[in-house]
């Protein structure tokens, strides 16, 4: 594909309007691109009409939720994108944050650490008041992709497969567990395979996927499970297994923190299945390496751990 930033396209073009150009692919609304700008929605206008101009194309359409990029756009991107982010990398200085400033920042979260997430949040409004954190739900691969898509600043939560783009730091290693009701006829004895594959399960799955982790290693020892439900929230699949006779997979630190609220009982997994401890990650998008707000969130986020995400 050819672009058409050309050399004297460049010359020509004020790098402020690429991150006009920028900010309104990735959130599609002139109200939100010129608050995440800084800018006011008449200038983010008027930035608009001079790129219209400097690539003979209309680039953005009205729609009833929104603007819709035209095919020409959507070609630019990604080169614009480049420019951007070298740009980001490149030339922009590492400011230090003001904790009395204002500003908005976006977290990706699972509900296994959301307990903990809010309790940071009292923290955070406490040494800067001014600073409005929006936390979205996110996990395995969406989280990636949210990163990647510039839909949030940072995630917490494990990743299996980073990219090159993501950063990212290990906060706490978290295990895995076994949960039943109190008083299931499971808990009367240490739970083996044969057990273990012959219970109902409820599994967590944000897409709904009924296959988990262990169904693989499960059939190469023998056996399947019969799975009853899935739930795209963990403290969703507390409540159900606390009022049923199904058993189910998660968090060793949430189990723990959660198993007296729920009526739980906390197992041991089988041995067979060898479910090895795993990490879970602050992670950011490179873009937002020198961004000072990021990092003072992140510096905040790995001081407080172990001791207050790893609780659930």
């Amino acid at each position: 594909m050819k672009s058409d930033i050309s050399a004297a396209n460049i010359r020509r073009c004020d790098l402020n309007l690429l991150w006009v150009f920028y900010a309104v692919l990735k959130y599609r609304k002139l109200t939100v691109a010129a608050r995440r700008l800084s800018m006011t929605q008449s200038a983010v206008s008027q930035a608009l009409a001079r790129l219209r101009r400097q690539f003979n194309d209309e680039l953005f359409v009205r729609t009833g939720q929104g603007l819709r990029p035209t095919t020409r756009a959507l070609e630019l991107e990604p080169f614009v994108s480049q420019i951007i982010e070298i740009a980001v990398d490149q030339l922009l200085t590492e400011d230090r944050f003001d904790p009395d400033m204002e500003a908005d920042f976006r977290v990706g979260i699972p509900d296994n650490v959301s307990r903990a997430f809010a309790s940071f949040l009292g923290s955070v409004h406490r040494e800067a008041p001014k600073l409005r954190i929006t936390t979205h739900y996110v996990w395995g691969r969406k989280g990636v992709d949210a990163l990647l898509g510039d839909e949030i600043d940072l995630a917490i939560f494990h990743i299996a497969d980073a990219t090159p783009e993501i950063e990212r730091r290990t906060l706490y290693e978290e295990s895995f567990a076994v949960i039943a009701r109190a008083g299931h006829p499971l808990t009367s004895a240490p739970l083996n395979v044969d057990r273990f594959a012959a219970a109902e399960h409820i599994v967590t799955s944000f897409a709904g996927d009924q296959r988990g982790r262990v169904d693989a290693t499960l059939e190469r020892l023998g056996h399947r499970r019969r799975v009853v439900a899935t739930l795209p929230l963990f403290h969703a699949t507390m409540l159900a297994v606390a009022r049923s006779e199904a058993i189910a997979l998660t968090n060793r630190s949430l189990a723990l923190a959660q198993a007296g609220r729920y009526g739980l009982a906390v197992l041991e997994p089988p041995t067979e299945l060898e479910l090895r401890p795993y990490p879970v990650h602050v992670a950011w998008h490179r873009r937002r390496n020198k961004c000072a707000v990021r990092r003072w969130v992140s510096e905040r986020i790995e001081r407080l751990m172990p001791e207050n995400f790893a609780d659930g």
